[in-house]
């Protein structure tokens, strides 16, 4: 009986989770803050050269045509922190303003091994 009553809470959770397109304790505030940062980094790297952002806002799919590996998703480092996928770096970047967005060259890019193989965006915000 407790096991299937919990089993119901969390299919109930989730689906109120799914619909409601919000994480569990984040405020619509918080949602339309990520939701600002997703556009403002999307704009911000379309404005370097050799960067592509496609895809539809939500799931964009950034790629760096100049680099190595041009399928692979760039590193990004965002105030020194790692993210491996623009996700991440949106999360990383919730409520602050991009200062400054900056493609590293190749022979940069190389320090970070394979992690920088599709590119390497250093990103400074605050």
């Amino acid at each position: 009986m407790i096991v299937r009553s919990f089993i119901f809470i969390f299919t109930a959770m989730s689906l109120v989770c799914c619909t409601t397109g919000s994480k569990f304790g984040q405020s619509p505030k918080d949602q339309a803050e990520v939701n600002t940062t997703v556009f403002s980094l999307a704009e911000t790297l379309r404005g370097i050269p050799s960067v592509i952002v496609s895809g539809p806002p939500g799931s964009y799919n950034v790629r760096v045509t100049s680099s190595r590996d041009s399928r692979q998703s760039p590193l990004f480092i965002v105030n020194g922190q790692y993210a491996m996928s623009f996700r991440d770096a949106t999360l990383l970047l919730a409520g602050k303003e991009i200062m400054t967005a900056e493609l590293l060259p190749d022979l940069e890019s190389d320090g970070y091994g394979r992690r920088g193989q599709g590119g390497v965006i250093v990103i400074q915000a605050n």
